[in-house]
């Protein structure tokens, strides 16, 4: 579609008589202009007033602060005021400054019949607050004319601001660096044509970022022309967070460029969100919204999100957000391509291609499934949409979609080189369907309803993972998952039920048909460690692994025998423990293996891998080491989500797939550990490791060498695709490096995860290879500002040279063409410590603070339970048959609590859960009743990076007595604290911490049961005390980022005061059951500081922030205690503690008692 406008014409200004009559003027600081008409400007030195414009041509700063016909401006500033205002004829100020420097501020309106603003020369900045904008009609009517002449280096509208015009808001045949909206630029003409918002008509925008609105103008109530427009130039880089409406969002015709489009906001079309026409664009990424005839707009045969006709072509689509259109979510023409489509959003409706070039989509990584659908966007909908492929064929390249479109590629081949397709409902494939790699996972309802595919051709299907999910699912049970009309192909696939669940998938070829049953899984391939005889469980734990060894079993272990021969895919869950592998009885060979859980090591000989491609899962949370020598002349894959470290001189030559999750060669204790052939890192994987790699290696996910600092080598060439990224971890001393015997060729991304400590200007070989291609296209890392790096691309290799910022780093340094985007984790800032040294603060390392605060708070809930409990006596006046304290008397509680405590001193949210029992024996001896308690807690601690656990023991004394109408309550007792922490890092590093900590508790209290009537009536007043000390530790783990913790004392001492009013009832039995509310506060009188001391790898000493809990503690509670017999009673309870500060929480607690 070729959209026409009107001719253009030039206009003729009338302000040329004032332009030829001026005079100029010596520079002043400050000119006030005012008057309706400046019929007196001419008093004003500089300026001459003649029938047409105000010449202003002196260097100094303008006011204008009345009304103002128009100004002929060529030199200095001028700022309107909200109470001055510009208007012409023809334009309300016109700009041709030969020097750069000038600037306007508008707070006012400037309004012209063709232009509020036109600049024919030099403009360094345009600030407006207020309104520019053009009253006529005519092909360059605009709020801001730039013409062919003229350069504008910043126009930015901010908020409450508004530019508008006939044709354009602003409409640029020049040249202009950056536009920034944060009002409303908009077309406001009622005639309709090819009008927008933004008009770039063969000239260049550098940079146009939108937070505001871009809009075209409404005639009758629909929208009338476009939101931004180029044809002809290029806008080079356009950044949408606002809203971009039109006829068409976006418009590219006439061999435009553009450049690079991210989208966080909204771009709408009544015909288009995007139309490209004999255009190309570099990469458009959306994380908002791509919509086509959002409504019933204008309708038509567009309505599209994104449409692309008469040789247009965009590199890259990288979509997270949703594209939709009522017609089609993309289309695009027989002579149009889209490189590749990258999808772990919604594209939501049809999705057409008539190009000869393939259509390529690729999805999400990780456990994220892109979606392709109906326009309706649901799951399991009838409203399917379609893929379909006229020219050429349709290519799922990697990652994971989620399916919900028929495909339509005829005569042509579907194929699918690594991706995994999620299948809800029956799909239609038109033509022939391929697939080598990859997964086909369809989902169950019933066996009447699940997702297949329906292929009107020929299938083939090889060396795929094929999966069922489900609830329904059940032995017996036959889905037949690909149905072709033309012959089926099916070799080396693999089946699995997606939750193990006792049953297995086996895949057979009916006619053609490629179908899964379902079948018992009474196999023995479930390791059962030491056990050779069943006991009805999986028990997993260490072992002797050998070819006649009866320790495994079935998958409800009620089977023990040999590792079952006709699928040898043993899987290792239960306890996790070292297996053994003693050849000595017969060779070891697998087609596969599974660990579920975390923590296996396997050992010993060497083991087979006998398929074509043996999978090894790992599942998600575990990590599995395999220290034996894996063999064979077949491949490997590693799936699932968690860790496979392989420590072994592995001779397998099938080659490599890291499909997902993290496979790593060597850690850093097996530098020589190492495997042959070419390795492929999926989009979901990690390869990392400080061994070898015999072949070539192609990363379209992440290489992280080392993964911690360590150098990974590979033989072969390294390609890195412009999705991959090379992870490169730094301290201030060294940095990881790959070492490529060959060709390395970059792209992508290069991300940089600095240690803390102190850095100093030095550089890090981060690449060495024999020779290097490309570049990487972006940096990102976890520097501060103070930090300046810089990537220099050599013949042979990288380089990451460091300074303290300002300095310089020597020329000829490459960024990689990218930016610094402040990915990776947050190191809390860093600190130029002078004579060029930059200290880098841990990160995530406000968890140790946390954790301490959550034991005080368990501490010092002990002892107020305690403490209540010995302010239970009942007063003078109440029956003493109801309440009088037993001889002896036993009691348990358990107890579950959530604490919530917002960030404060540079230390982030967190929360805490608990749970745990206390249980006690009380005795009366005398006037006195002693006890002792004992009891187990454990308390998880979550902040956004890093989390913390803590498993306690406790014993505790407390005895109390009365003293007239007084009782006076004291307890004593002490705790063992087992702590951990694990902060985690981008890719798979996490810094863990194992400590234990010891505990001192203590409390004092005096309590007044009173008698009112029915009631009782027990003020409560008292005194808690603990002590919490941490012992030091060093962190483990491999990541850079571990720290050497010192140990830290703490010490909590808070008075308290609480009112307890209870009511009994009466009951059938003797005793009578009792409600109970009360009120307390607490105050904390010591030091709330939670600060640790810390030291990096390099000796550099931190102390580490933690959230200071609030002071004040204000609580409130109700109880009921019921008797369930004459001797026992029980009693449920629960608390709140109110937010007052930055501590919020809730406890429940269930407690029975017993009386001897």
């Amino acid at each position: 579609m070729k959209l026409k406008h009107r001719k253009k014409r030039t206009p003729s200004f009338p302000v040329a008589s004032a332009r030829a009559g001026s005079r100029a003027a010596p520079a002043r600081s400050t000119q006030i202009l005012s008057g309706v008409s400046l019929v007196a400007a001419s008093l004003l030195p500089g300026m001459v007033h003649a029938a047409g414009c105000v010449a202003l041509n002196y260097s100094g700063n303008s006011t204008v602060v009345g009304a103002v016909d128009c100004i002929d401006w060529t030199k200095g500033n001028i700022t309107i005021t909200g109470f001055g205002s510009l208007s012409g004829t023809d334009i309300g100020l016109h700009a041709a400054n030969t020097t750069p420097g000038s600037l306007l501020t508008n707070s006012g309106t400037i309004v012209g019949t063709l232009a509020g603003l036109q600049n024919d020369g030099v403009l360094d900045q345009v600030q407006n607050n207020g309104l520019i904008w053009s009253t006529g009609t005519g092909v360059t009517v605009a709020g801001i004319r730039n013409t062919g002449s003229g350069s504008i280096t910043s126009v930015v509208n901010n908020t409450g601001g508004s530019i508008a015009g006939a044709r354009a808001g602003i409409f640029n045949e020049g040249s202009i660096a950056t536009i920034s909206n944060d009002g409303m630029i908009s077309s406001n003409s009622s005639f309709g044509g090819t009008i927008a918002a933004i008009w770039n008509d063969g000239g260049t925008i550098t940079n146009l970022t939108n937070t505001g609105a871009l809009q075209s103008a409404k005639i009758g109530g629909f929208l009338s022309g476009f939101g931004v427009v180029t044809e002809n130039g290029a806008i080079e880089t356009l950044q949408n967070d606002g809203t971009i409406v039109g006829q068409l969002g976006i418009l590219a015709q006439d061999n435009a460029r553009l450049g690079t489009l991210t989208n966080s906001g909204t771009i709408s079309g009544d015909i288009a969100g995007i139309f490209m026409d004999a255009s190309t664009a570099g990469t458009i990424t959306n994380t908002g919204l791509i919509v086509g005839a959002p409504g019933s707009a204008m309708g038509g045969s567009f309505d599209t999100g994104i449409y692309l006709s008469r040789a247009s072509s965009v590199s890259l689509l990288a979509n997270s957000g949703t594209i939709t259109g009522r017609n089609a979510a993309i289309q695009l023409d027989s002579n149009s391509y889209i490189s590749t489509i990258t999808n772990s959003g919604l594209i939501a409706g049809d999705l057409t291609s008539a190009s000869a070039i393939p259509l390529v989509i690729a999805g999400g990584s990780g456990n994220v499934f892109g979606t392709l659908t109906g326009v309706s966007g649901g799951l399991g909908v009838a409203d399917k949409g379609l893929i379909k492929v006229t020219g050429a064929n349709l290519v799922f390249s990697r990652g994971n979609l989620l399916l919900n479109n028929d495909i339509a590629a005829v005569g042509r081949s579907v194929i699918n080189t690594g991706a995994t397709l999620q299948i809800n409902n029956p799909i239609t494939v038109t033509g022939d369907y391929s697939q080598t790699g990859g997964g086909l996972a369809f989902n169950v309802v019933d066996t009447s309803s699940y997702g297949y595919l329906d292929v009107n051709g020929s299938a083939a299907i090889s060396s795929a993972a094929i999966s069922l999910d489900g609830t329904g699912l059940a032995n017996g049970q036959s889905y037949t998952v690909v149905r072709p009309t033309g012959s089926g192909t099916y070799a080396n696939n693999t089946a699995f039920v997606s939750t193990n669940n006792g049953l297995l998938a086996q895949l057979s070829d009916v006619n053609g048909a490629l179908t899964v049953t379902i079948a018992p899984d009474a196999q023995t391939h479930y390791w059962d460690g030491a056990n050779t005889v069943a006991d009805g469980t999986i028990a997993g734990g260490s072992g002797t692994w050998t070819a006649n060894g009866k320790n495994w079993t079935s998958t409800d272990g009620a089977a023990n025998g040999q590792l079952d021969l006709t699928d040898v895919r043993p899987v290792f869950s239960g306890a996790a423990g070292t297996v053994t592998v003693d050849a000595s009885h017969g060779a070891i060979a697998v087609n596969g293996m599974q660990f579920s859980t975390d923590g296996y090591r396997v050992t010993g000989d060497a083991i087979g891998l006998t398929a074509a491609t043996s999978a090894i899962e790992v599942d998600a949370n575990a990590t599995a080491i395999i220290d034996s020598k894996l063999t064979g002349s077949g491949a490997l894959a590693k799936t699932g989500s968690g860790m496979l470290i392989l420590n072994g001189v592995n001779t397998y030559s099938g080659g490599t797939s890291v499909t997902a999750g993290t496979l790593e060669i060597g850690d850093a204790a097996h530098p020589t550990a190492s495997i042959l052939g070419d390795v492929a890192v999926g989009s979901a994987g990690t390869l990392r490791g400080h061994g070898s790699i015999g072949g070539n290696v192609t990363n379209d996910g992440v290489v992280r060498p080392g993964g911690s600092i360590g150098t990974l080598t590979i033989l072969g060439n390294y390609t890195q695709s412009p999705t991959g990224t090379l992870f490169i971890d730094v301290s201030p001393t060294t940095a990881s490096q790959l070492k490529v015997s060959g060709t390395a060729t970059l792209a992508g991304t290069l991300n940089v995860l600095y240690g803390p400590g102190t850095y100093s200007a030095t550089s890090f070989r981060i690449v060495d290879a024999a020779s290097v291609t490309g570049r990487f296209a972006s940096v990102t890392s976890n520097a501060p500002a103070e930090l300046a790096q810089s990537v220099q691309n050599l013949a042979d290799g990288s380089t990451l040279t460091l300074a303290a910022s300002g300095t310089d780093t020597g020329g000829g340094t490459d960024t990689g063409g990218g930016t610094d985007t402040g990915g990776g984790a947050d190191t809390g800032g860093g600190t130029d410590t002078g004579g060029g040294t930059v200290v880098i603060a841990p990160t995530n390392a406000t968890i140790f603070g946390a954790v301490a605060s959550a034991a005080i708070r368990e501490g010092q809930r002990v002892n107020d339970t305690l403490l209540a409990r010995l302010g239970q006596d009942c007063a003078d006046a109440a029956t003493p048959a109801n309440c009088a304290r037993p001889g002896r008397q036993a009691w348990a509680q358990i107890v579950s609590n959530s604490v919530n405590v917002r960030g404060n001193d540079d230390a982030p949210s967190y929360k805490d859960r608990h749970y745990g029992f206390l249980a006690g024996l009380d005795q009366q001896v005398g006037a006195w009743t002693l006890g002792v308690a004992g009891g187990y807690s454990h308390v998880d601690v979550t902040e956004d990076e890093a989390s913390g656990k803590i498993d306690t023991l406790r014993i505790a004394g407390y005895g109390s007595r009365r003293l007239g109408a007084v009782t006076i309550a004291a307890t004593v007792g002490a705790a063992y604290d087992f702590l951990q922490t694990r902060r985690s890092f981008p890719g798979p590093g996490k810094a863990r911490g194992d400590s234990d900590g010891q505990e001192i508790t203590a409390g004092l209290q005096a309590s007044l049961p009173l008698a009112a009537g029915p009631l009782s009536i027990t003020p409560r007043l008292g005194l808690r005390y603990q002590y919490l000390h941490t012992e030091r530790f060093s962190e483990t783990g491999s990541t850079s980022q571990n720290l050497d913790v010192g140990a830290q004392d703490f010490n909590s001492l808070q008075p308290y005061a609480q009112l307890v009013v209870g009511l009994p009832f009466s009951m059938k039995s003797d005793k009578p059951a009792v409600v109970e509310a009360r009120v307390g506060y607490a105050y904390e009188t010591l030091d709330t500081n939670r600060e640790f001391r810390a030291t990096a790898s390099d000796g550099t000493g931190f102390t580490l922030p933690g959230v200071a809990p609030s002071r004040g503690m204000f609580s409130a509670g109700l109880g009921l205690t019921l008797p369930v017999s004459k001797a026992m009673d029980l009693t449920a309870s629960y608390d709140r503690l109110f937010d007052t500060g930055n501590v919020s929480g809730q406890t429940f607690q269930l407690q029975a008692s017993y009386r001897f």
